[in-house]
């Protein structure tokens, strides 16, 4: 096992990385992107200590580590490089995975609402749908709450269902327009109470 440390030089979409993904992906080796990279100066900064303290400072780049590899798989997804090389492995280590699911949806959104979907034919790989990604959580992310929020909107839309009749949308629906959760901003409605 060979390990190579990249400094921060230009972006990884570069066509200079080139050859390091070429040779990666025909030798089947895995590009391992691991927390603690790039330059702390800022965040350790004279300023920021004197005004949060060394230990608020070192708890907050502690946390942000885990989404700087976030980073990597947005410029790595959005830059064309998985699409030149489709074959090439990229591991995230250290990380945690719970950003993934969130990343990869936000990523799926924007590739519509941004126009990359015409800009950028050539990336083109997006999950098949029914899409998997779920804002209560799926697979190794899951927010223990989700049975009670699932429940209680059951239980709203039920009540709400007995006592309205004759329900009719009277004007143009509103998206949210986020990256967390898809959804309904406003829906005008005219209905008969019960």
């Amino acid at each position: 096992m060979a390990h190579v440390v990249i400094a921060s030089v230009g972006f990884l979409s570069d066509p200079h990385w080139d050859p390091l993904w070429a040779t990666a992906q025909d030798r089947e080796l895995p590009i391992s992107f691991h927390i603690g990279s790039g330059d702390f100066e800022k965040d350790f900064s004279p300023e920021r200590i004197r005004s949060q303290g060394f230990p608020t400072a070192y708890a907050r780049v502690s946390a942000n580590l885990f989404l700087g590899n976030g980073f990597h798989l947005t410029e790595l997804l959005l830059s064309g490089v998985l699409a030149r090389f489709p074959d090439l492995q990229v591991v995230s280590v250290e990380s945690g995975i719970g950003w993934v699911p969130f990343m990869l949806e936000a990523l799926d959104h924007q590739f519509h609402e941004a126009g990359l979907a015409y800009a950028r034919p050539d990336l083109e790989l997006l999950p098949p749908a029914p899409n998997p990604h779920l804002a209560f959580g799926h697979g190794e992310h899951y927010c223990i709450g989700q049975a009670l929020a699932r429940l209680e909107i059951r239980v709203l839309f039920e009540e709400l269902l007995t006592r309205l009749r004759n329900i009719e949308i009277i004007g143009p629906v509103q998206l949210l327009a986020t990256n967390f959760v898809g959804g309904i901003k406003h829906l005008p409605i005219r209905a008969t109470v019960v």
